[in-house]
């Protein structure tokens, strides 16, 4: 996985995408062996990729979660409906907002 950042907004802006709370923090990153920079090194345009140990510790994260988060979500009672019942009303607001947009647009065009 490789990350483009130019400039110092973009930077920042990326750091906060990755949850970083700053762009120290990839130094931190890059310090433990977690992530490397790769082509140019200047300060408006900074390449990164993970490196294997990086990937390493990002898979057995992911590995952690699967294995927590199905047991968290099943102690509580009635989740899967629930959470079926929220699936089907985001559908319905999406299509909403999709009408409401032809709407618009066609009157927009309307003299």
């Amino acid at each position: 996985m490789a990350l483009s950042f130019t400039g110092d907004q973009s930077r920042q802006a990326a750091a906060a995408l990755l949850g970083l709370q700053s762009l120290h923090a990839t130094r931190k990153l890059v310090k433990a062996g977690l992530i490397e920079t790769e082509g140019s090194s200047s300060r408006k345009e900074t390449c990164y990729r993970t490196t294997k140990m990086g990937r390493s510790v990002t898979e057995a994260y992911a590995d952690l979660r699967a294995a927590t988060l199905p047991p968290m979500l099943e102690a509580h009672d009635g989740w899967a409906e629930k959470s079926e019942s929220a699936g089907s009303h985001l559908e319905l607001v999406a299509s909403i907002y999709a009408q409401a947009a032809q709407v618009a647009i066609t009157r927009r065009h309307q003299p």
